[in-house]
């Protein structure tokens, strides 16, 4: 069932201000390197890029993915070209790790063809493709997003399953309890985050935060307790996850507004859109205004009101991680094709 936001719409349900930063009054700051390298960051600001027509069959127009994926770096950098906008992101030296999410199955995974767009534009710009590796939990995750033995990636490419246990040999502590971070994402030095537009019916949404998260950690089941808040946001804190990931970029090709995280047909629709950001807190808030649009066009209760808020999105902000107030966010929307 297509639905048409309003710019109200989009901007989500406003969450509330972005509260006390971790650094020194302001949000947390990308920490540079000693070669000189910053990682661009502009928290608040998402690009939001429509295509006429981006879907074919179970996958993505390879073409559509290209031009979307360059269209929207460009757009957030503000650089001339695509390359530009990704030796802003990334540096040859860097350990690239890809994060899609493939829990709902083949017709709710981030698309190969996203994936692939992106591991062309790192090779691009000197990423070697043995510093490339995508992860997932479980195979039949990274099968639903169409990876498996044979895919045609440049060869050199890694493609790894932790299985919820490839992980160091300590414990770390959050506030809300103790987990391993899994090898895939600690071997990386930079990550590039595809979650999807989704519906979660325990913690509101699946997006940015949670797919980082949840999907690498040894033990996400015991993060999910009182919607998984303010757990989620203290697990994206940490600084294996904090101090890696460079860019989201939320496929929301598909949208899932309930019965989620598995997909749940009769409540997904297509659409046309990919989401890209620095700022997590920024798109899950945005997110948020879109599920529960979607459930209000079919007269579903909000997220809230049914009882699964997803409230670890303004615990994310009020921890520095990004900007939750929908006054504060900027929306730069534009059409490609």
């Amino acid at each position: 069932m297509p639905v048409m936001l309003t710019r109200r719409d989009f901007m989500g349900a406003g969450l509330g201000a972005a509260g006390a930063a971790l650094v020194g009054g302001s949000l947390v700051p990308w920490v540079g390197f000693a070669d000189g390298f910053t990682p661009f960051a502009e928290p608040g600001k998402v690009v939001q890029v429509r295509h006429p027509s981006p879907l074919e069959g179970i996958g993505m127009k390879p073409a559509a993915a290209r031009e979307m994926l360059a269209a929207g770096v460009k757009a957030l950098t503000g650089a001339r070209s695509a390359e530009d906008a990704w030796r802003r992101f990334v540096r040859p030296t860097d350990v690239v790790a890809l994060k899609p999410n493939g829990l709902g199955g083949r017709f709710l995974a981030t698309h190969k063809e996203l994936v692939e767009a992106t591991i062309d534009a790192l090779v691009g710009v000197g990423v070697p493709p043995t510093n490339i590796l995508v992860y997932e939990q479980y195979n039949p995750y990274m099968r639903a997003c169409r990876f498996e033995p044979g895919s045609t990636l440049p060869n050199g490419v890694r493609i790894k399953v932790h299985l919820g246990r490839d992980a160091g040999p300590e414990w770390t502590n959050v506030p809300s309890g103790r987990t391993k971070f899994v090898r895939p994402l600690l071997e990386a030095t930079a990550v590039i985050n595809f979650p999807l537009a989704k519906d979660h019916a325990i913690c509101g949404v699946t997006g940015c935060l949670k797919n980082m998260t949840h999907g690498s950690i040894v033990n996400p089941a015991d993060f999910h307790r009182r919607h998984a808040s303010p757990m989620i946001a203290e697990l994206y804190a940490h600084e294996a996850i904090r101090t890696r990931v460079r860019l989201h970029v939320m496929d929301a090709t598909r949208v899932l507004c309930n019965n989620g995280p598995q997909d749940s047909p009769n409540f997904r629709r297509s659409s046309d859109a990919l989401w890209f950001s620095t700022d997590p807190v920024a798109i899950d808030s945005l997110l948020i205004g879109l599920i529960d649009s979607d459930r209000r066009a079919r007269r579903l209760p909000t997220l809230a009101a049914r009882g699964s808020p997803p409230s670890y999105v303004e615990a994310a902000a009020g921890l520095g991680l990004g900007i939750a107030e929908a006054a504060r966010i900027r929306v730069q929307e534009i059409r490609v094709a």
